[in-house]
């Protein structure tokens, strides 16, 4: 199969209204920090690597941090970020993510109550409604099938995660559709891409998390020895699902988050103590990553991550 890349260097400063997701390169590319703004410096180092989303995983976007009293929502943190990043002509993606006790203990975690489904809905539509049109990709919550992002009620990949993710799913998307029916929204982003996790995404197909229509399904294919892997054993068996489950032919697949740590470069188990060689063979795995979502129709592929020793 050929694959042809197109490079284009545009830089486009002014906000623009998503879809449709240019996949020339790299105006496909993110990568994901755990910054709060940035400095001047991390911005232009983002752009210079190739970067054209910025995916910032909680921080201004937790709910408890946007929402700090019922009904009354801070914006501060969202308008600086996403000021930032336009003014390097990039886009944000914005997980929002976390619970708030004003709403539901959210100590074990993942939102399961009525109230806090509304309260959460009621946030998302808020930074819907204060965004329209501007250069922003809403995800709806981070890994919600595993216990580390979900909670300790229950067991990954489960039964009760899928439902309990689906309701909070279609009630927020109904919400953010109220406040601006054009806003971009990419829910699932789902853990790995093994059969524990399809079966995970298979029972959210089946309870209907697309009734609501949203714009894409994301995923973070880890899990793989190696990028290539994840074509027969990660994207075709996720598109037969969703062709299984009456998805339309052309529903959009993201990747949110992927990445290869340091320690784990070599497909056939070696690790040379030179520094320079595994930042070379990481480098290497970002554009195979990055090369193999193209090839399979991806439409966003953001590495992560920025800033970390591995």
């Amino acid at each position: 199969m050929a694959l042809a890349v197109v490079i284009s260097n545009s830089r486009p400063i002014c906000a623009a209204p998503l879809p449709p997701i240019d996949t020339t390169v790299p105006q496909s590319l993110g990568i994901k920090g755990w910054w709060k703004n940035g400095s001047s410096e991390d911005w232009e180092k983002l752009y210079a690597a190739g970067a054209r989303y910025v995916n910032r995983t909680g921080g201004p976007w937790y709910w408890d941090q946007v929402e700090t009293s019922k009904g009354s929502y801070s914006f501060d943190g969202c308008d600086g970020l996403l000021k930032s990043a336009e003014a390097k002509g990039m886009t944000v993606v914005a997980c929002l993510y976390g619970g708030n006790k004003l709403y539901e203990d959210p100590k074990p975690g993942g939102i399961r109550s009525p109230a806090a489904r509304k309260g959460f809905a009621g946030f998302a539509a808020a930074l819907a409604g204060r965004y329209k049109n501007r250069r922003i990709i809403f995800e709806i919550w981070n890994e919600p099938n595993i216990t580390g992002f979900w909670g300790n009620h229950g067991k990954a990949n489960s039964i009760d995660f899928a439902d309990e993710y689906t309701a909070l799913v279609k009630e927020t998307v109904t919400a953010m559709r109220k406040a601006d029916p054009k806003c971009f929204i990419m829910v699932g982003s789902t853990s790995c891409l093994w059969n524990e996790s399809f079966e995970w995404i298979e029972r959210c197909l089946q309870q209907g998390i697309l009734d609501g229509k949203p714009n894409a399904w994301s995923v973070h294919p880890y899990g793989f020895t190696y990028p290539e892997k994840c074509i027969d054993k990660g994207y075709e068996p996720l598109r037969k699902l969703f062709a299984k489950h009456g998805a339309p032919k052309d529903f959009v697949i993201m990747d949110s988050e992927v990445g290869y740590t340091l320690g784990a470069w070599m497909e056939k188990g070696g690790s040379p103590k030179d520094r320079n060689i595994q930042l070379d063979h990481q480098a290497w795995y970002c554009i195979r990553q990055y090369m193999v979502d193209l090839l399979c129709d991806v439409k966003l592929s953001v590495w992560y991550q920025w800033k970390t020793e591995d």
